[in-house]
């Protein structure tokens, strides 16, 4: 089975080609209100999810796993932002 799981954990050369990634989506959402930016994220994550080639039961498992590595990120990212008393630049309005 296909599982999201098995992209973790990433290289460096990896880690660095996602923050690039990031950084770029959110100078994009920046602009936007956070309705706008959260409807722009499902959108792309949906469009990620049905490129797959997949049945219905593992894109249903992707989705899962996918929402089980945003909770382990969101923990982290929280923190971080936290110890530095700083608002992600992607919810500066």
């Amino acid at each position: 089975m296909i599982s999201v799981a098995s992209l973790r954990p990433l290289g460096s050369e990896d880690v660095a080609v996602v923050f690039a990634l990031v950084d770029g989506c959110g100078a994009v959402l920046a602009n936007h209100p956070p309705q706008l930016q959260g409807a722009a994220i499902g959108e792309l994550l949906s469009r990620w999810l049905s490129g797959w080639q997949v049945t219905p039961t593992e894109r249903e498992s992707l989705l899962l796993d996918v929402v089980e590595l945003v909770r382990d990120l969101n923990k982290v990212n929280v923190e971080i932002f936290a110890a530095h008393n700083a608002v992600p630049p992607d919810q500066q309005h």
